[in-house]
């Protein structure tokens, strides 16, 4: 996932964490933000998607990272053990 993505589904379900810590209806919150309702139950329907994807995209990381660790190790031995 990109970066700039990755940001973009962070940033939103932050906004709406803010808006579960702030114990308005989200009528009176979207209100209070000078944006639509619709708007707002856009992002409620969007946020198990977004949370399944950053999740997804964190094991992928993670399973990269695994991939590397012992290919970077396997060369820095190969460099140590060839004569100078």
């Amino acid at each position: 996932m990109k970066e700039s993505r990755r940001l973009h589904i962070e940033q939103r379900l932050q906004e709406l964490a803010h808006w579960r810590a702030s114990a308005l209806t989200l009528k009176d919150y979207a209100q209070q933000q000078g944006q639509e309702l619709d708007l707002w139950r856009a992002r409620l329907t969007w946020e198990r998607r977004w949370q399944q994807m950053l999740a997804r995209d964190e094991q992928q990381s993670a399973q990269q990272k695994q991939t590397e660790s012992p290919r970077i190790l396997r060369r820095l031995l190969r460099l140590r053990m060839e004569p100078s």
